[in-house]
C-alpha cells in the first residue's frame, strides 16, 4: 500500500524462480508472465500492467522503452531471450490472445461488463492470502507484511546491485540519488548484516 510503514522486501532470484515456474505450472499464465516481467524490467506495477502481449512478442529490436507514470522519466530495457521464451510459452498456454491485450487482464470485467486490467490491490490481496496465497503455495521465504507487487521491482534492484553496485541500481530504478537507493534496497541495514571478518 502507499506510504505503507512496512516496507516491501526484495524475494530472492531463487524464490522468485521458483514462483515463476509454480505459477505457471498451476496454469495462472498471467500471474507467471506478470512476475517474469515484473523481476526482469523492475517497472513498477502501474507501468508492467500496461504492458501488453505485443509490446514483448512483436518487438524485433529487443528493446523495450516506457516512460514510467509516476515520475514521467523514460526507461529503457532490453527484452532477453528468457523473458521473451516465457511470455510466448504463457501466451499459447492461453490460446493466443489478441496482441493488444494487456498480459494483466482481469479475469473479472468491470462493472460495465467490460474487460480490464487486474488493480494492484486485487493482486496484492491474492498474493497475500493466508492458506492460498504465493507464500505458502510457492514456499517463499518472505514475511507476508514484507511481500507486495513491489517486491518484483525490488527483487531487480537487488540483482542489479549484486551485479554492478549501487551505481546500476540507482540508474535501472531512475533514483534521484545514491542516498534513495540506499534506502530503497535497505543496503545499509542489509550490509552491516552480510558483513563478516572471517571471509
Amino acid at each position: 500500500m502507499k506510504k505503507a510503514k512496512t516496507p516491501a522486501y526484495p524475494l530472492s532470484w531463487e524464490d522468485s524462480n521458483r514462483l515463476i515456474a509454480g505459477l505457471f505450472k498451476d496454469g495462472k499464465y498471467r500471474h507467471s508472465a506478470y512476475v517474469r516481467l515484473a523481476v526482469d524490467f523492475g517497472f513498477r506495477y502501474v507501468d508492467t500492467s500496461k504492458l501488453t502481449w505485443g509490446d514483448v512478442l512483436r518487438n524485433r529490436v529487443g528493446v523495450l522503452h516506457i516512460t514510467e507514470q509516476k515520475t514521467g522519466k523514460p526507461a529503457t530495457r532490453t527484452i532477453y531471450d528468457n523473458t521473451k521464451s516465457h511470455i510466448l510459452s504463457c501466451w499459447e498456454a492461453l490460446e493466443h490472445p489478441e496482441y493488444d491485450e494487456p498480459i494483466m487482464l482481469s479475469q473479472k470485467p468491470g462493472r460495465d461488463g467490460k474487460k480490464r486490467v487486474a488493480t494492484v490491490q486485487n493482486l496484492n490481496q491474492i498474493m497475500k492470502r493466508k492458506e492460498t496465497g504465493w507464500i505458502a503455495q510457492y514456499d517463499l521465504t518472505i514475511h507476508p507484511q514484507n511481500f507486495s507487487t513491489h517486491s518484483f521491482r525490488k527483487t531487480f534492484g537487488m540483482k542489479a546491485y549484486e551485479k554492478g553496485g549501487v551505481v546500476l541500481a540507482k540508474k535501472v530504478l531512475n533514483h534521484e540519488s545514491l542516498e534513495v537507493t540506499n534506502r530503497y534496497l535497505l543496503l545499509d541495514e542489509r550490509d552491516v548484516l552480510a558483513f563478516n571478518p572471517y571471509e
